[in-house]
């Protein structure tokens, strides 16, 4: 699994920046778009893989003096949709989309069956933030984990 591009991984790539909001006390929806993330599959066997993904603990405010509930964001308020995947390198293979889902759990971005698993793929999908009328101000940070079994 390569992230972030094909090729070795570049971290500086991997950052997903979401639509930036102004905090008026109401609860708003921030989103933004996965990096496209590489699936290489050499192993030459017929075994299916899934790619998926989820938020490791919550998002936490940036700033090191702010304390409490009100300076996180529970994991499932983001949500991952419109999961897309495609064969990049693979005659006769396919992989499919996930369904729509919060990354307080595992959440599949895309996978493949045995027998048509062989190849080069990419994955992408939507991000959508729920952000509460409570959260205080801030840039917010997590760590969203993508693993391939």
């Amino acid at each position: 699994l390569v992230a972030c591009g094909v090729g070795a991984a570049d971290p500086a790539g991997c950052v997903i920046k979401m639509i930036t909001i102004v905090l008026d006390g109401t609860e708003q929806v921030s989103s933004s778009r996965v990096n496209k993330i590489t699936v290489t599959e050499s192993r030459g066997l017929a075994l299916g893989w899934t790619l998926t993904a989820q938020l490791s603990g919550e998002l936490q405010n940036t700033n090191g003096t702010v304390k409490g509930p009100n300076a996180e964001i529970i994991a499932a308020n983001l949500r991952l949709l419109n999961q897309s995947c495609n064969v990049v390198d693979g005659p006769g293979s396919a992989a499919v989309p996930g369904s729509p889902g919060t990354l307080d759990a595992p959440v599949t971005l895309c996978s493949a069956a045995n027998g048509t698993n062989a190849g080069t793929f990419t994955a992408d999908a939507d991000l959508e933030l729920t952000v509460p009328a409570s959260v205080l101000a801030g840039q917010y940070e997590g760590v969203i984990n993508f693993i391939v079994t």
